[in-house]
């Protein structure tokens, strides 16, 4: 059975992704080469539903329950400001910028999770905390440089980045390649207005 690497993502307009792309180059100044590995401008978004490897014969039905969700919900608008770390500031892992419309993404990644848990795909063991994430930090650094990276991030907060109107989610496809993964369209479902 053929399978792809899959999820479900609210896509960034080429605006947003150049407003998060100054955020990356203030830290990228303050950190040495090789602390972080950047996401790339053209693979930013917003994970609703992660899928792994995913039956192409599924394809269709996620199409049709994603259509269905999407026809369920208002578009409406999110603001990306403040940033982060998982898991912590004092071990950090992965750099994100945050989103608030909690609620509204909150309830669209469970809709999603709860309808495509009958296509027997498995749901979320952890609650959904929406973030973008801009990088994943390197498992070189000693705790003393994870330690000072976590510090810059905390003191240089970016205020408003953008907002991203949420008028529909797509079908991610995710060929994961030497140089880093890429990320192709297989559908949008549009969000009622």
């Amino acid at each position: 059975m053929k399978t792809i690497r899959a999820f479900i993502a609210i896509e960034l307009p080429v605006e947003i992704r150049r407003s998060i792309h100054q955020v990356v180059e203030v830290y990228q100044r303050s950190f040495k080469p090789g602390w972080v590995r950047w996401v790339g401008d053209n693979n930013l978004h917003l994970t609703l539903k992660f899928l792994g490897d995913t039956p192409m014969q599924s394809l269709p039905a996620i199409q049709t329950w994603m259509d269905l969700i999407a026809a369920e919900n208002r578009v409406f608008t999110v603001c990306i400001a403040g940033s982060g770390m998982f898991p912590s500031a004092r071990k950090p892992r992965v750099i994100w910028l945050g989103l608030d419309a909690k609620k509204q993404l909150a309830d669209l990644a469970r809709s999603l999770d709860d309808q495509l848990g009958e296509l027997n795909i498995p749901k979320e063991e952890r609650p959904f905390s929406p973030h973008l994430t801009i990088g994943r930090v390197s498992r070189e650094l000693s705790d003393q440089e994870m330690m000072k990276l976590g510090e810059v991030v905390l003191r240089n907060q970016p205020g408003e980045v953008g907002k991203l109107t949420v008028d529909h989610i797509a079908l991610m496809r995710s060929e994961l390649r030497p140089e880093g993964p890429l990320y192709s369209v297989i559908h949008r479902s549009v969000i009622a207005s």
